[in-house]
């Protein structure tokens, strides 16, 4: 079964649900088009599927981290990395496994990872509904934006605190698919229609590893978004 960019598996009294991603020419390699540290690198590649099993409202079980260079030094920073989102993230950085390319030398980064989560049978979804709205919290950012920005983006910290506002239905992380796409993926998760409140370039524009978060609000509002101190837009309403 799938739930957008989740896999879900029923196995006896329990799901598994299965988030992941990758990274390719982007890291501190020579033929790398994206220039960043390992550690940073292992980051933002965590990022995005922790934040995909976290928006469900579940918490990671356990981790995969397939890693197509050499131990060291180029596996070792990435594993750093991913192991502070773990722990950031109330997972036990030991719940952990993968494998490296220690065979044939390597001139680009390329490294791709799975979060799973063990939940009850019964689970089910955050919920949203016609007459929310669904705003967008952070700016897309991709490649090298991504690394000169200057806290307009979304990270797992703000994200675990948008999950914990008692005011917020659904919320869908944005990735290099962008806005408008994620906008359509969480009204079709409801059997809803959406209306656009506008269209701009920014609707469309890749949001590389997670910068943007959407998230379903009730007519009656919540102020507590504004909290969070990232750039707060209001994209469609839920019809």
């Amino acid at each position: 079964m799938r739930y957008r960019d989740l896999t879900i598996l029923t196995i006896g009294e329990n799901k598994l649900l299965f988030a992941t991603d990758s990274a390719g020419a982007i890291g501190s390699k020579g033929a790398d088009l994206v220039s960043i540290d390992n550690k940073g690198l292992g980051r933002f590649l965590a990022q995005v599927p922790f934040m995909e099993i976290i928006a469900t409202k579940a918490l990671p079980s356990y981790v995969f981290l397939p890693v197509c260079n050499e131990m060291n030094p180029t596996a070792r920073g990435i594993l750093e990395g991913v192991k502070e989102i773990m722990e950031e993230a109330g997972l036990d950085s030991n719940r952990i496994n993968g494998t490296t390319e220690e065979n044939i030398p390597t001139i680009q980064t390329a490294a791709s990872i799975l979060v799973m989560a063990v939940v009850d049978k019964d689970f089910d979804f955050p919920k949203a509904y016609s007459g929310d709205t669904i705003y967008a919290l952070g700016l897309p950012k991709v490649g090298n934006e991504v690394l000169e920005d200057t806290g307009e983006i979304m990270n797992l910290g703000h994200f675990k605190k948008l999950r914990s506002f008692l005011g917020i239905g659904d919320i869908l992380p944005v990735g290099s698919k962008g806005i408008a796409y994620e906008v359509r993926e969480m009204a079709k998760s409801h059997n809803l229609e959406v209306e656009f409140l506008f269209d701009e370039p920014l609707l469309y524009k890749s949001a590389g590893p997670g910068t943007v978060a959407l998230c379903s609000v009730p007519a009656k509002g919540s102020d507590e978004i504004k909290s969070l101190g990232l750039p707060l837009r209001a994209i469609a309403k839920l019809i």
